[in-house]
């Protein structure tokens, strides 16, 4: 798109507002994003998914690392995506890769104290404060049990 790549777009904070707002207002593929993103859980583009998710684990493991997973809920439709939350908690709980999901410190806050504003569903610095200290503490008890176990990575 042009005109979202224009200099007024890309230096008006009024302008690209306007703009991103009559766009989901008339395009419909905007109109259906979030039905997107949850079929992407679902059939052949989960199995897709996986097959990335995995060969990613697999090239942290190769080149020596460990790798430890958070989950960032979408802001604005928390609930709805519970579900997709819990499979993906599922998938990497099956694989031994620990991980830590925000959606529940998030869920016990209003989601207006959470977001940039009723328009811009982005996490406010209150949400990546709370996100902090919970990343902070899971890999703070991750790093002190990886203290007592094997290291990972390829035999030399």
């Amino acid at each position: 798109d042009p005109f979202r790549q224009s200099w007024l777009c890309a230096n008006s904070y009024f302008v690209n507002l306007f703009y991103h707002r009559w766009q989901l207002s008339q395009n419909s593929y905007m109109q259906k994003y979030f039905d997107e993103v949850e079929a992407a859980y679902h059939g052949p583009l989960w199995k897709t998914e996986k097959l990335g998710l995995l060969a990613f684990q697999n090239l942290t493991r190769l080149r020596g690392g460990r790798l430890l997973v958070v989950t960032f809920p979408y802001m604005d439709a928390m609930l709805r995506f519970k579900p997709v939350q819990e499979q993906l908690a599922r998938y990497w709980q099956e694989r031994g890769v620990p991980h830590l999901d925000l959606l529940p410190i998030f869920t016990n806050h209003p989601p207006a104290q959470l977001v940039v504003n009723s328009h811009d569903a982005h996490p406010n610095e209150f949400a990546h404060e709370l996100a902090a200290k919970a990343i902070d503490e899971f890999l703070k008890r991750e790093i002190r049990n990886s203290d007592s176990s094997p290291p990972l990575g390829p035999k030399r």
